[in-house]
């Protein structure tokens, strides 16, 4: 099992990080590694999702459940075999000037073979993931 969290301050409200961050299908457009990301059925604030990602050679096709709590959470959880465990969380809490951004990535692969895969959920990785998302939200406040 690994656990990594990042955290980061922006000058943004809850709501519209939230929105950037439920937007998954977009993700492709600006996360590293992101393939593709597809919506796959809604029910209420749950959906589930298909996604590709590429590291290195490897590209690795998964499926995820996310839980909308809006504005304050979202849970993603692993939805196919490929994880004994995967589960994702973002919170986003109002602060004075913005809002605080937490991530938390706890995961676990049921196979060798996919350690690779589960390099890409490095805390380096998980770094680069919010850095990503505050990018983005920079990018399209500056729009």
């Amino acid at each position: 099992m690994t656990v990594h969290t990042v955290e980061a301050l922006v000058p943004h409200a809850p709501a519209a990080l939230f929105d950037l961050v439920a937007d998954v299908e977009r993700y492709p457009e600006f996360v590293p590694g992101w393939v593709s990301a597809r919506i796959l059925r809604r029910e209420g604030d749950r959906h589930w999702t298909d996604q590709v990602v590429q590291v290195a050679f490897l590209r690795q096709r998964f499926r995820t459940c996310t839980e909308l709590d809006p504005p304050h959470s979202i849970t993603v959880r692993g939805a196919d075999g490929i994880f004994e465990k995967l589960l994702i969380r973002w919170s986003f809490l109002e602060r004075p000037g913005g809002c605080l951004v937490r991530l938390d990535v706890d995961f676990d692969t049921r196979s060798k073979h996919l350690k690779t895969f589960a390099a890409f959920l490095s805390g380096a990785f998980v770094h680069d993931l919010m850095t990503a998302f505050v990018t983005r939200a920079e990018t399209l406040n500056s729009l």
